[in-house]
């Protein structure tokens, strides 16, 4: 079933991102509140239930939420696009605070109520996870996750008290 996720709105998006990882990651989240949150939304610290291309999750991570209230197809994955880029080159910058003062991911899920369309090669899914890898290589992730609003919809059946406590919303 596909949710509503644009109804949210920023806060309330974010405050599922963090519920739906904790029952995929199946760890503690370091939840993070209002305010510069250098880079994430929560964080997390393995080994994880997660797995991912090359197997479980296994260090520190973190996880950013990417909100935007529209339904506008390829405009919204070139929104995405600009979002992580912007996000990601925060990350390479050794003078910013999050590398100064913070603590480098080894895993980073991005997750965005954006629905990216999936035609091989040129749609946004594969644009956006192309974009992922090349960062994952710079920034030496062991591993990057996109969750678009397709997967969490997939999460919040596959998660039903999670869907249940933002039903009025989504």
């Amino acid at each position: 079933m596909m949710h509503e996720l644009n109804r949210l709105g920023e806060r309330p998006f974010e405050d599922l991102c963090r519920a739906l990882a904790v029952h995929v990651l199946g760890v503690g989240i370091q939840a993070f509140g209002d305010g510069p949150d250098g880079g994430r939304e929560a964080t997390f610290e393995g080994p994880l239930t997660y797995t991912g291309a090359d197997g479980p999750w296994d260090g520190y991570g973190g996880l950013q939420a990417k909100y935007r209230r529209s339904g506008l197809g390829t405009k919204d994955a070139e929104w995405l696009r600009q979002q992580i880029t912007s996000e990601l080159d925060a990350w390479l910058d050794p003078g910013r605070q999050r590398v100064t003062a913070g603590r480098r991911p080894e895993y980073l899920i991005i997750a965005t109520n954006v629905r990216l369309p999936s035609v091989p090669s040129s749609g946004g899914i594969d644009r956006v996870q192309t974009l992922l890898r090349g960062y994952a290589d710079r920034l030496g992730l062991k591993d990057i996750a996109l969750w678009d609003g397709n997967s969490l919809s997939m999460y919040l059946d596959a998660y039903p008290k999670v869907r249940q406590s933002f039903l009025e919303d989504v």
